[in-house]
């Protein structure tokens, strides 16, 4: 039998950050440098700490809710933010432009470097090299404010280094270097003590080994986008979320995967598709995580679901038959006075319907092949993008109340190959901040259950050949399907005298049109042996 800790178990990496019970609590270091010569707005210390760690909308407060409370990034105690520190020097030369643009060398000069193996990109690549052993502008910059974090006399790194490994993980402490730019945008950064002579040399100060950084390009007046870019930045870092947006500068995995227009993609419903808006992270994500408090529905029946965004409440739907391979995640996005209110009002509220797929050959680029939003009109507007606000289920809106199964339409709940998944979401209510929906899962293996309805199947086959595809194939020599059980098969076997009675009826009952009751014992994904059947 499935259990949630079956679900929650790391995979594409991913693992759970904090508990309910013991929140994980992260020190972030914020560096801030206004760029020499450069005409944006400078950035100023009691800003920067309001956006990161201010109350009433900030990165802290955001990923606390997210969580439910179980990461916590807090400032320094005496160094909220360091800086804003002027630049060592002029702009150009952290873009590597004027006096320090490459293409400005003379043959011999001992800054002309020659990337002769393609290590930082296009194999005899001229570079500037300046006297610190860095090639890459920007890569100096990180460098330059990190040192100016070991050269603070109240900040001493070695002392987060808690596992006493030499090495600063994101779970320990995170750094987060804030340069000015009118025009906000996040990376994930490595870095580096020198690039050259390579290898490139590891940055080491206070005795502990930095990695990684997430850099911020930022600028009064400070607004959500800045939120939303620093904390996705800082998620890359400390729990390595994956990002989903459609990156057109590589090939797109085909169908049924993700294109750079498939309605799949989760745009306004998870952070890294969002555009600028700090809304709440996919369930997926959450999941691994350990930042849901979800229920699994392990048996039909009716589930109720709270406001994801404040309860972590979320619902698991899988076929026990398929295990955790392949399942959805239904969450209420009722954005109340939550960070989901950063969706654009016209997305409205209702249920989302996540599915979720863990296949090892998709771990390259997994977040946009493993995790598809189901929207429930899932036809591109006018632009050929998704539109966002019709994306949630809600039995007040047309077109996206009906009852979701095998076969519904204009969205179903088959798996990535086509095949049925035996899953239903029925009697979908108006979205509203407590929604309870009627789900149907599949029965355990092994099990007898019941299957009630019209036939709207009924064949025959050469005896020994079997039904279905391989890991689902009935061993039966009939195989007959009923319109309650979308996707649904069950089998008799023809070879005694009860099977020839079963079929009789069964085709009585299909000729007629008559509901039949089928008792049976779950033997695949899609139905199993027909232990009985009765009139209806």
């Amino acid at each position: 039998m499935l259990r949630l800790a079956d679900f929650e178990k790391p995979f594409y990496g991913l693992s759970p950050r904090g508990s309910a019970g013991k929140p994980l609590t992260v020190t972030v270091i914020v560096v801030a440098m206004n760029l020499r010569k450069w005409p944006e707005p400078v950035l100023t210390a009691t800003d920067l700490e309001t956006v990161i760690f201010g109350p009433g909308g900030s990165v802290a407060e955001w990923i606390e809710e997210m969580s439910q409370g179980r990461l916590l990034l807090v400032p320094h105690p005496t160094v909220p933010v360091l800086g804003p520190r002027w630049s060592s020097y002029d702009y150009r030369f952290y873009y590597r432009e004027g006096p320090w643009s490459p293409g400005a060398l003379a043959e011999d000069s001992p800054h002309r470097w020659v990337d002769a193996g393609g290590v930082y990109g296009e194999k005899g690549r001229v570079w500037y090299l300046d006297d610190d052993g860095y090639v890459g502008g920007h890569s100096h910059s990180w460098g330059e404010m990190l040192r100016a974090v070991d050269a603070d006399p109240r900040i001493s790194l070695s002392s987060y280094d808690t596992d006493k490994d030499g090495s600063l993980a994101p779970t320990e402490c995170l750094f987060l270097l804030v340069k000015n730019q009118a025009a906000t945008r996040g990376f994930r950064r490595p870095v580096f003590a020198s690039e050259v002579p390579l290898p490139a040399k590891k940055l080491g100060l206070d005795g502990v080994h930095i990695a990684n950084i997430a850099e911020l390009y930022a600028a009064p007046p400070h607004g959500w986008v800045d939120v939303a870019a620093a904390g996705e930045e800082l998620l890359h870092l400390a729990a390595d979320l994956d990002d989903q947006y459609p990156d057109t500068g590589r090939p797109q995995p085909p169908p049924p995967y993700r294109t750079d227009d498939d309605p799949g993609r989760p745009g306004q419903y998870s952070i890294s598709d969002a555009g600028g808006r700090p809304v709440h992270v996919d369930p997926y994500h959450k999941l691994k995580w350990g930042w849901l408090n979800p229920q699994l529905a392990d048996a039909t029946g009716t589930y109720t679901l709270g406001p994801a965004a404040t309860t972590g409440d979320a619902l698991i739907l899988a076929n026990p038959h398929v295990g955790t391979r392949e399942f959805f995640i239904v969450e209420n996005r009722w954005r109340g006075a939550s960070y989901d209110q950063h969706r654009d009002k016209a997305c409205g509220d209702g249920l989302a319907v996540w599915h979720c797929i863990q296949d090892p050959s998709l771990a390259d680029n997994w977040a946009r092949r493993a995790v598809h939003l189901r929207r429930a009109d899932p036809r591109l507007g006018a632009t050929g993008l998704p539109q966002d606000e019709r994306v949630l289920f809600d039995g007040s809106a047309p077109g996206r109340g009906y009852d979701l199964h095998d076969d519904s339409t204009p969205t179903n709940l088959r798996f990535r190959d086509g095949s049925p998944s035996r899953l239903a979401i029925r009697a979908i209510p108006p979205a509203a901040e407590t929604m309870t929906i009627h789900v149907t899962v599949p029965p355990e293996p092994g099990s007898v259950a019941v299957a009630v309805g019209r036939v709207s199947r009924l064949r025959v086959h050469e005896r020994g050949t079997g039904y279905g595809v391989p890991g689902r194939r009935l061993p039966q020599d009939c195989v007959v399907s009923v319109d309650s059980e979308p996707g649904g098969t069950f089998g008799i076997d023809l070879g005694g005298p009860e099977g020839r009675w079963m079929f009789d009826l069964v085709s009585e009952a299909f000729a007629r049109g008559e509901p039949v009751r089928l008792e049976y014992r779950a033997q695949t994904a899609d139905g199993g042996e027909v232990l009985r059947v009765l009139r209806a």
